[in-house]
This record gives C-alpha cells, sequence and structure tokens, in this order.
C-alpha cells in the first residue's frame, strides 16, 4: 500500500518518509479531520431545511432505496419524481452500491450519512500520511467540500485505490472504478475488487434479479422538468476530455508507468458528473509534493469561484458543463503538466509491458511505412 503512494510521487515523497508520522499520530489525525468533516456535514444538513437548498443528500437516495431493496423492492421504481422518494432524478447506482452499504440501512438517517462519511474520510487520511502530512491538502480543496455536503463515494473511492482490501467498493461506481483500476493494476488489488466486487453483484442478484436492467433504464431516464434539463440523465455526464482543450490530458498516457498518470487519463476519459467531487482522488494521488497539493487545492477553489461567477447558466447540463470546463483548466490541465514533469518510471505488470512495447513496434512500422 505505501509503496504505491512511493512509486507515484518520486524523490520528494522518498525524503519525507525518512520522518513518516507514527501510526498513532496518523490514527489521531484522522480521527480529528473525519470530526471535523461530520461537523461541517451536520451544520450544512440543518441548512437544508432553508428554501432553495436540496432536501438531501446523494447517499439518502441510496440509503432509502437499499432499505426498498432488502424488503424485496425495486429500488429503481422508488426513487424519482413523484416517487416514494421524491428526487430529480432516478437512481443512478447499481444495486452493488446499494448492497455495499445495507450494514447503514438500518440506522437513522443522518447517522448513516455520518457513519459514511466519517469512514471513507477516515480511511483516506490514514492511509495518505503513511509517508508524511502533506497529502492531507486534499482536506482543503473544494471538490472534497462538496464530497461532504452530497455524502459522496469519492472520498472512499480514493482510499480503496491505495488499500487493496477496500479495492471491492469499486463496484458501487464501476465507472469510476475502472479508472481507479489503472492507478493500482496489480494481481492483489485485482483480486480483491474482482472477487469483492462479484460478491457485491450476486446478492444484488439474488435480492433483484432484474436489476441491471433497471438500472440502464434509469441511466436512460428523463429528469423532472424543473430541472432545467435539456435531454435525459446522460446529459448530467461527460468526461473532460469531450470538453474544449480536454484531449490536452489525454498527454498523461506519455508517463503510462507512473500510477497517478494513468489514473489522470483514465479518470480523464469516463463520463461523470462535473461538479468536481470526483477529483477527490486526483487531487489526493497526483501531487508529488506539497508545493503542488496545495496548487491542486487552491486551483480547486478558483474554479469553483468561477464557476459561480458565472451563474446564471441557461440549464442544469450548461451549469455542469461550465463547472467541468473550470475544472479542466484550474486543476486537470496543471496536473497534467505536473505529471508530464516526471519521468515515466514504474513498476508495471508484465503484461502491462507487453502490451506497450507491441503498441510501440506497431507505431514504429506505421511511421517507416509513410
Amino acid at each position: 500500500m505505501t509503496d504505491r503512494l512511493d512509486s507515484s510521487t518520486g524523490p520528494t515523497s522518498m525524503v519525507l518518509s525518512d520522518h513518516a508520522p507514527s501510526r498513532p499520530a496518523r490514527v489521531a489525525v484522522a480521527a480529528a479531520i473525519a470530526s471535523l468533516a461530520v461537523a461541517f456535514l451536520c451544520g450544512f444538513t440543518v441548512q437544508r431545511r432553508l428554501p432553495g437548498i436540496a432536501s438531501h443528500s446523494d447517499f439518502a437516495v441510496q440509503w432509502f432505496c437499499t432499505k426498498v431493496l432488502w424488503t424485496g423492492g425495486n429500488p429503481y421504481a422508488a426513487a424519482g419524481p413523484g416517487r416514494s422518494f421524491d428526487w430529480p432524478a432516478p437512481l443512478v447506482y447499481p444495486a452493488t452500491a446499494l448492497v455495499a452499504i445495507a450494514p447503514l440501512a438500518g440506522l437513522p438517517l443522518h447517522v448513516a450519512e455520518a457513519a459514511f462519511l466519517a469512514f471513507g474520510t477516515a480511511a483516506l487520511a490514514y492511509l495518505l500520511t503513511a509517508r508524511g502530512w502533506w497529502r492531507l491538502c486534499v482536506f482543503l480543496s473544494a471538490p472534497f467540500s462538496v464530497a461532504i455536503t452530497t455524502v459522496q463515494w469519492s472520498p472512499l473511492l480514493a482510499a480503496a485505490a491505495v488499500a487493496p482490501p477496500l479495492a471491492w467498493l469499486v463496484a458501487a461506481k464501476p465507472s469510476v472504478g475502472l479508472a481507479i483500476a489503472a492507478y493500482c493494476p496489480h494481481r492483489r488489488w485485482l483480486r480483491w475488487a474482482i472477487g469483492g466486487g462479484a460478491a457485491l453483484a450476486v446478492a444484488a442478484f439474488a435480492l433483484e434479479p432484474s436489476w441491471v436492467g433497471s438500472w440502464l433504464g434509469a441511466l436512460a431516464q428523463r429528469p423532472a422538468a424543473d430541472t432545467g434539463v435539456s435531454s435525459g440523465t446522460a446529459g448530467f455526464y461527460s468526461a473532460p476530455v469531450a470538453l474544449p482543450g480536454g484531449a490536452v490530458v489525454l498527454l498523461a498516457v506519455l508517463r503510462w508507468r507512473r500510477p497517478e498518470a494513468r489514473l489522470l487519463a483514465a479518470m480523464a476519459s469516463v463520463p461523470h458528473i462535473m461538479t468536481g467531487y470526483e477529483l477527490v482522488p486526483l487531487i489526493a494521488l497526483v501531487p508529488a509534493t506539497f508545493a503542488e497539493a496545495l496548487l491542486l487545492a487552491v486551483g480547486s477553489w478558483v474554479a469553483r469561484y468561477g464557476f459561480a461567477f458565472g451563474q446564471p447558466y441557461a440549464d442544469l447540463n450548461a451549469s455542469y458543463r461550465a463547472a467541468g470546463v473550470w475544472g479542466l483548466w484550474c486543476v486537470l490541465v496543471p496536473m497534467t503538466l505536473m505529471v508530464l514533469s516526471r519521468p515515466n518510471e514504474g513498476e508495471v505488470p508484465a503484461s502491462m509491458d507487453r502490451a506497450a512495447s507491441f503498441v510501440r513496434r506497431a507505431i514504429r512500422r506505421c511511421w517507416y511505412r509513410l
């Protein structure tokens, strides 16, 4: 686990490793950060009572639908406009996510939200401090603040990237999970991811055999008219590479031996909502120095306020696209420059090395024929 962080950060982290924090100190700091995150969530939960504020977090939809799933109902028929859980859009998470949070379904909603957020935050904070404190800058970033207020999976998925026993959680968000797999495509991590993910899928099929079709149907549904979305829920999602200038992030593949380069290129290629919280794994794992980590945290707030100053937008899709463009140029492009400044070094599976050699030979042959 800690070796993965070392291999992705270069010589600076190796210097910091001489003064690695003690385990008790890491536990204490992780608990403190998780407590602060929960306190922030509690404050925002009170604020949700005010007019114009979303009445529920994203986790609340999953929590409610998990209860439906475990009582024999169809969770994809339970959430949406005018349904049992009145929400502008249908449930867009796979049933594997609902099985993963099943232990929290018996708790009151706000307690379950706090427990989910606390575990993800504490796990990430503890894992990131294995070689120093500077990676904690991610908790000062705008994407993490969004992850708190909406109670997202992104802190937990960032932790899963460096902790094989947590790898099975990527099955909760398959698209982002595939990008996380690019960070650590080694056998032990993949065994946990595939084995645990298969177990979640089996449990989901046992509870709701038709969940895959229902899930895909939910992704294609049109949200409530008052959301201002001009197309179906698919319009919520976009890959950063599809944004103006976004293809520049793919230059990160020139450093394909480095795990943070693979993660950056993969995350830029998979569709996701552009509200920023999916940047948490990148801001946590891409920086190689304190200065880089702080720069990305500050850049994320520049993107956040730049997006806010551009309001109002024509519709929700336009606002998501604007948020994505700000995130691209203030966070993803600087990340790409950071990655390109490093040598193409790092341990990779032999199969990946052979595939890269094959691609290089194919490119040379095509070049010579020209």
